[in-house]
Order: structure tokens, then C-alpha cells, then sequence
């Protein structure tokens, strides 16, 4: 049995932890299995968004504390460190579907996502400090998430929060009763990322990570240049055409698996 199942539907990219005996907990391996899967998906031209889940009752106890004792005096910080941030400054949007327990790297792989989701069953917890460990890999993504007041806080007590206090601390973005209202919001959600130009898409990502750090006479340069390139290209120009003649994108009849005749 694997212990991650890939697939893809249309432009969306499927990734689903399947070791719900131990809460969906990661090894390296799993790490190096979705790497070689995001790797694939962003040359192959016909994935336009990632979704992670996972089956059972929790969605990710964080790395497999067996797998990290193996690596003892080796690089498994190093294989942590490249796998959040390959999956922080991925091109395409992510979304991570959140149906129960969320506890240490779990919760620094929802805050690389771009649009985490949860239901009501969900909880939070950064539980390292209870095991005389640190969320050190994962600090500067969750800090920037929920900010430094709540990480002081949550850092050092190891305290479970529910979902309402996660979308408060903006740790998900929305709150929902049911798996099934879940899915249905990631299949909208997946639908208006198609609608979007690739590469728009992907630069659109990187002003959301990025521009709230520039200063503003570096963002003016860095986004009038961008919005002119945008404009010359080839997709800008496709966008702008369909526009006009009120039809679907050519990347949309793509992601769709249609064509333009």
C-alpha cells in the first residue's frame, strides 16, 4: 500500500497522504515522492492547481518522529527546509484540504499552501516543544501566517486551537460544516484558477509573496515592468483577444481538455 496516492483530474493535480494509522505523519521519502510530483506537474503544461489531502481522521501529524530518529546526526532538516519551500514558492496555486488534526510540520505545510481550507473536525497544534523540539524549519512560514504574537504564544505552550481561532489567525482561510461543503468550494475554487492565465497566475502568486516586503519605489519598478511584459505576451495577448470576440481562453479550453475550433 502507498503511502501517498497522485492524481490528476483535469487541471487539477491531486496529492493525498494515505498513512492515516499514524495521522498521515511524512517521511523523507513521502517528501521526495511530492517533489518529484511537483517537479512533473510544472513541465508537463496541463496542471494549473495542487490540492493536498488526506485520508482518514487527521490530515498530518508533521514528519514521522521513527523517520526523524533514523536520520539522527543526518540532513533530514535539509530535506524539511527544501520541501517547504519548493511547495512555499511553487508556481501554481495550492490548496490544502483539511478535514481533521493538524499538529507540527502538518501545520507548516498548510501555511506554505495558498488556500488552505478546513472543516469544523479540524485542529491546530504546534506540539514540538512537548517532544523538547523546536518548529524551527517551519517558523518562518508559520510566522509569517499567524504573526508574531500568536507564534510567542502557540510556540512555547504547544496548546491545540480549533478552526475558528485558525481563520482568525489566518492560518486557513475558510471555515466549512462538512467535507462535502469543502469539496465543493475546492471545485469552484479549482475552477476560477483555470480561468486564469498561467503565467499570470503564477506571477500573480509571487507579487502575493513577495510585495509586502519590497519597498514601494522597488515594487513600482519591479510591477510596471511586470504588467508591460504581461500585456506584449503571447498570453496577454490571447486574453485580451478572447476577450473581445467573447470567447474561452485558449487555456481554458486546454485545462478543459477541449480545443479552439
Amino acid at each position: 500500500m502507498s503511502d501517498l496516492y497522485i492524481d490528476q483530474d483535469g487541471g487539477a493535480l491531486r496529492i493525498t497522504f494515505a498513512r492515516p494509522e499514524v495521522h498521515n505523519a511524512f517521511t523523507g521519502a513521502m517528501l521526495q515522492q511530492i517533489g518529484n510530483a511537483l517537479d512533473e506537474a510544472r513541465t508537463g503544461g496541463h496542471v494549473r492547481v495542487v490540492v493536498l489531502a488526506a485520508e482518514g481522521k487527521s490530515f498530518c501529524a508533521g514528519a514521522d518522529l521513527r523517520w526523524m530518529a533514523s536520520q539522527a546526526g543526518g540532513d533530514h532538516s535539509a530535506v524539511l527546509g527544501r520541501f517547504f519551500e519548493t511547495l512555499n514558492r511553487y508556481p501554481m496555486p495550492t490548496i490544502a484540504r483539511i478535514q481533521g488534526p493538524v499538529r507540527g510540520g502538518g501545520v507548516g505545510i498548510i501555511s506554505c499552501c495558498d488556500i488552505p481550507l478546513c472543516t469544523r473536525a479540524a485542529s491546530f497544534a504546534l506540539t514540538e516543544v512537548r517532544l523538547g523540539l523546536a518548529p524551527a524549519v517551519i517558523s518562518p512560514y508559520v510566522v509569517r501566517k499567524i504573526g508574531v504574537a500568536a507564534a510567542r504564544e502557540l510556540f512555547v505552550t504547544g496548546e491545540t486551537f480549533d478552526a475558528d481561532r485558525a481563520q482568525r489567525l489566518q492560518l486557513v482561510n475558510h471555515v466549512f460544516n462538512s467535507e462535502r461543503e469543502m469539496d465543493r468550494a475546492i471545485t469552484r475554487l479549482t475552477s476560477s484558477v483555470i480561468k486564469g492565465g498561467p503565467v499570470a497566475v503564477a506571477e500573480c502568486k509571487n507579487l502575493a509573496l513577495t510585495m509586502g516586503e519590497v519597498p514601494t519605489d522597488e515594487a513600482l519598478t519591479t510591477t510596471t515592468a511586470l504588467i508591460a511584459r504581461l500585456r506584449a505576451g503571447e498570453e496577454g495577448q490571447e486574453g485580451m483577444r478572447s476577450f473581445l470576440e467573447k470567447r474561452a481562453a485558449s487555456w481554458v479550453l486546454e485545462a478543459e481538455g477541449g480545443d479552439e475550433r
